[in-house]
């Protein structure tokens, strides 16, 4: 109750395990999937991660767990941004990715916001690191979630960006605009694919996904 379809800002630990109960794996399936298209290479000499509409964690988490798999002596971010509105979502996720990264030395910030278009905060495009992968994990489809915005902090930023963005495969329309904003900014499109009924999850539900993965701004690297 009061998860709204996955969109609602959650206040409770009975939602938020409700949540990882009902949408998790799906989240983690499609993060996985969009990857596999993020140059690994780009990613050796020092890499700053930020979070869009963060939740728990999952797609830091996620991702700190594939780049373990494919990349281990490079897994270590530098610096990890969270955002999200929910107060108890922010605490649980800064608490996992410390945990995950412990003792690793890495700067975990967890910033409160609504990702609204007056509420982007320019901590999200200052960074020290050569390449930062910008996560947005189901969350373009939220109504209060300004897809200018959030466009316009990832292409101000003056490092090389990549972008992983997955969502529903009925977010294609949003999707689709984010990306065009990004595009104004020069960006390029790596890999998008949606798919409307393309895995199935042990319990037996069918879902599907919009993925879109992209590289925009500057090209210049910091040490």
């Amino acid at each position: 109750p009061g998860l709204d379809r996955g969109t609602a800002v959650l206040t409770t630990a009975a939602q938020l395990n409700c949540y990882i109960h009902a949408y998790g794996l799906m989240h983690v399936y499609k993060i996985w999937k969009a990857l596999e298209y993020l140059p690994l290479e780009e990613v050796r000499n020092g890499f700053d991660i930020v979070d869009w509409g963060c939740g728990q964690g999952i797609a830091t988490l996620t991702l700190l767990a594939w780049l373990g798999k494919h990349c281990p002596e490079a897994a270590t971010p530098r610096r990890v941004t969270l955002l999200d509105a929910s107060h108890a979502a922010l605490y649980r996720a800064k608490c996992l990715v410390e945990r995950k990264l412990r003792s690793r030395g890495v700067d975990v910030e967890a910033v409160p916001t609504d990702l609204s278009q007056s509420s982007c905060s320019n901590k999200a495009s200052l960074h020290s690191s050569p390449v930062v992968i910008h996560m947005l994990s189901n969350i373009i489809d939220a109504p209060a979630i300004s897809v200018s915005a959030v466009a316009e902090a990832i292409s101000g930023a003056e490092r090389k960006s990549y972008v992983i963005c997955t969502g529903h495969s009925n977010t294609d329309t949003r999707a689709t605009s984010f990306q065009g904003y990004l595009n104004r900014g020069g960006a390029e499109l790596l890999f998008k694919e949606n798919v409307s009924d393309g895995a199935v999850l042990d319990n037996g539900k069918h879902f599907g996904w919009d993925i879109t993965v992209m590289r925009c701004g500057c090209t210049t690297t910091a040490a």
